[in-house]
C-alpha cells in the first residue's frame, strides 16, 4: 500500500499525527429475540434499575467533561439525561412491560425502533441526524439490561486515531484527549453532538471521507489535518516532521493566548464587546466570565424534555437566578425556547411537515403554546431581580409578531403584580435577525424593540437557500457569502443610526478570519462560545477600525465568498501569523 491523500470535512479544527485505530463499535442493532417475562414486576424493577445506571454514567461522565472544561459536551450530556428521565423512555415502556408481558429490552427494543422508522421519515437532515442521540441513550440502557459492559473508549493505553464508520456522542466524551489525538468518520455532519463535544475537547475531526478497514489495518500513521480538511495516509518523513512542527507550534500559540490579559480594544481604540453563547447554566471558565460582557445568547431549551413538558415556572426561575447571579452585574440575554429547525422539536408538539426549517418552529409555535410562553416570561420576570436580563425573540418573521409578544408581556407584567411580585420595569426586549423579512425591514424592526441579534447561521441557510446539513449543497452554505455581508451591513447601518445595541452569535462570530470583516460592517459587539474567545480578542488588539472598514468596501465589491474568504484569510494571515488553523 502506498501514500494516499483523501479529502474529507472538517468538524473540528487541529492536527493530529499518530497510530490509527479502528473502532468496531456494536451499537446494538442485531436483531433480538422477543422475550416474555414471568414475574412483570421484577421485570419492571430490573427495568428501572437499568435506567438509574445509565443517569449515574451520563452524570458521571459529564464531571469527567466538566473537570477538562468541555462545557457544551456537559450541556449535550444533560440532553441524554433528561431523555433518561423521560415518560417515553420510563412509564411508557412500563405500562408496555404489564400489558405485553414482554422483557423490558424487548419493549425497548420495539420503542426505538418505531422512533427509528418515523425519523427516517423526516426530510430535516439535522432533525433525522438526532436520531443518534436516541440509539446512544437507548444502547446505554440495553446494555445494563444484558449486564454487558459498553465498549471503554478512555484506556487504550496508548495514543491513537480513531477511525470508525460513526461516533455517537458518548463515545467522544469518554475519550480522552491525551490518548485520543484525532478521529476520522466515514460519517458526520458539523451540527451533530458529537462533533458540539470533539470541538469542546479540542480533538481534530474529520468527516465524509472515504477508507476501507484493510487499509487502516496496514497504515502504521496517519496525518488528520482538520485545518485543510486532509487525511494523509502512510505520510513521508518530511511531511511527519512538518506537521509535528505545525501542531507544537499550533499547541503553543493557542496556550499564549490563554494567558494574554488584553482587553477588545483596536489599536485605535475601538471597543468591541465580546459576550458568550451559553448553552447550559453549567460554570464556565472564571477567567472568561471576568473578561466578557455578559452573555449574549442563553439558549433555554435544555429546560424542556423530549416529550415536550417544560420544567415547571419555579425551577425555571431558579435557573435564571442562577444565571444571571453567576455574571453579576453584567447583561444576560435569554432568548426564548427557540424549537423546531435545527433544534429537535419536543415529542409533544411534533408533527410532520415537508420542510420543518420554514414550518411551525419559535416564534410561531411560542404564539401557539400561550402556557409554554407565559410560563417562561414569568420565570424571567420573577427572576429579573438577581441581575440585568435582557429578552430575545427566535426567528421573527413579521412585525404584528413583535406587536403580539409586546401585548402579551404586558398581560404578564398585569398578572405578576397582581400576586404581588415585584416587577420593576418592563425588561429590554429584542428581535433575532435570521429570517430575510427583518433584515430587510431593520429600519423599521429597529423602533418596536430594544436591541438587535444576527443569527447568522439561520439567516444564511433562508437567503442560500442551502440546508446546513445537507453535504450536497453544503458548499453554498457560506455566512461570508457577498449577499450575507450586505445585508449584515445594512443591519448595522439601520441600528447605529438609532444607536441601537445590536451583535452577531452566529458561528461566523467566533472565526477571527473574519472579525475585521465583522467591525468593519459597523458590529461593536459579537457572541460566541467560549473556546473562540481568546483568539477573537487577540486579533481585535492586532487591528485597527480603519483597517476593518478597508477589509469591508474590499470584499462588498466581491461576488463569490471564495473570494471573500480568500481576501479575510490573507489579511488574517498579516495579523496572526503563528496561527496556523487556517
Amino acid at each position: 500500500m502506498s501514500r494516499r491523500v483523501v479529502k474529507g470535512t472538517v468538524l473540528s479544527r487541529g492536527i493530529a499525527v499518530g497510530k490509527p485505530h479502528l473502532l468496531s463499535v456494536c451499537h446494538l442493532d442485531e436483531v433480538e429475540k422477543k422475550r416474555t417475562t414471568k414475574c412483570v414486576e421484577r421485570e419492571i424493577l430490573r427495568y428501572q434499575k437499568a435506567i438509574s445506571k445509565s443517569i449515574i454514567d451520563v452524570e458521571s461522565l459529564q464531571k469527567q467533561l466538566k473537570a477538562e472544561c468541555a462545557h457544551a459536551g456537559v450541556a449535550v450530556l444533560e440532553t441524554h439525561k433528561q431523555m433518561l428521565k423521560d415518560p417515553l423512555i420510563t412509564d411508557v415502556v412500563e405500562e408496555e412491560i404489564r400489558n405485553s408481558k414482554n422483557s423490558g429490552l424487548t419493549v425497548l427494543n420495539a420503542l426505538i425502533e418505531e422512533y427509528r422508522e418515523r425519523f427516517r421519515s423526516l426530510k430535516d437532515p439535522i432533525i433525522a441526524e438526532r436520531f443518534c442521540d436516541i440509539q446512544d441513550v437507548a444502547d446505554r440502557v440495553r446494555n445494563h439490561l444484558r449486564r454487558r459492559d459498553r465498549l471503554c473508549l478512555n484506556q487504550f493505553g496508548e495514543e491513537v486515531i480513531i477511525f470508525a464508520h460513526e461516533v455517537t456522542p458518548t463515545d467522544v466524551a469518554e475519550m480522552r484527549k491525551s490518548e485520543v489525538l484525532g478521529i476520522v468518520t466515514q460519517v458526520g455532519t458539523v451540527t451533530s453532538h458529537a462533533a458540539i463535544i470533539a470541538k469542546a475537547k479540542g480533538i481534530p475531526f474529520l468527516s465524509n471521507l472515504s477508507f476501507t478497514n484493510e487499509e487502516i489495518f496496514v497504515a502504521k500513521e496517519v496525518i488528520v489535518d482538520a485545518t485543510k480538511g486532509e487525511l494523509i495516509i502512510l505520510p513521508t518523513k518530511q511531511e511527519r516532521a512538518k506537521y509535528l512542527a505545525q501542531k507544537e507550534q499550533l499547541f503553543a500559540y493557542k496556550e499564549a493566548l490563554e494567558h494574554e490579559e488584553i482587553a477588545s480594544v483596536t489599536q485605535d481604540g475601538k471597543e468591541i464587546g465580546l459576550s458568550l453563547n451559553v448553552d447550559s447554566p453549567f460554570d464556565l471558565k472564571e477567567k472568561t466570565k471576568q473578561q466578557c460582557c455578559g452573555v449574549g445568547l442563553f439558549r433555554t431549551e435544555f429546560l424542556l424534555n423530549s416529550d415536550g413538558i417544560e420544567v415547571d415556572e419555579e425551577e425555571q426561575t431558579i435557573v435564571y437566578e442562577d444565571l444571571l447571579r453567576a455574571f453579576e452585574n453584567k447583561p444576560v440575554v435569554i432568548r426564548l425556547f427557540d424549537f423546531g429547525g435545527d433544534k429537535e422539536l419536543p415529542a409533544r408538539l411534533s408533527k410532520k411537515e415537508e420542510n420543518p426549517a420554514m414550518g411551525c418552529r419559535a416564534i410561531r409555535l411560542l404564539l401557539q403554546e400561550k402556557q409554554m410562553l407565559k410560563k417562561q416570561l414569568r420565570a424571567i420576570y420573577r427572576a429579573a431581580s438577581a441581575g440585568i436580563p435582557k429578552i430575545l425573540l427566535p426567528m421573527i418573521t413579521t412585525l404584528s409578531e413583535v406587536d403580539e409578544v409586546n401585548a402579551f408581556i404586558d398581560e404578564v407584567i398585569k398578572e405578576l403584580r397582581k400576586e404581588g411580585h415585584k416587577v420593576r420595569k418592563r425588561l429590554p426586549l429584542g428581535c433575532m435577525v435570521e429570517v430575510p423579512t427583518i433584515a430587510l425591514l431593520a429600519d423599521l424592526v429597529a423602533r418596536r424593540v430594544d436591541f438587535l441579534s444576527i443569527g447568522t447561521n439561520d439567516l444564511t441557510q433562508f437567503v442560500m437557500g442551502a440546508d446546513r446539513a445537507n453535504s450536497e449543497v453544503s458548499h453554498l452554505y457560506t455566512s461570508h457569502h457577498p449577499s450575507i455581508l450586505r445585508l449584515i451591513g445594512y443591519v448595522a447601518s439601520e441600528a447605529n443610526k438609532r444607536r441601537l445595541p445590536f451583535s452577531i452569535c452566529g458561528e461566523i462570530a467566533a472565526d477571527p478570519r473574519f472579525t475585521p470583516l465583522l467591525i468593519g460592517l459597523g458590529l461593536s459587539e459579537l457572541s460566541l462560545h467560549e473556546n473562540a474567545f481568546a483568539s477573537v480578542r487577540h486579533l481585535i488588539s492586532q487591528i485597527t477600525k480603519k483597517e476593518a472598514q478597508s477589509l469591508a468596501k474590499k470584499a462588498l465589491r466581491l461576488s463569490e465568498a471564495s473570494e471573500v474568504e480568500e481576501l479575510c484569510l490573507d489579511f488574517y494571515r498579516t495579523k496572526c501569523p503563528e496561527d496556523q488553523t487556517y
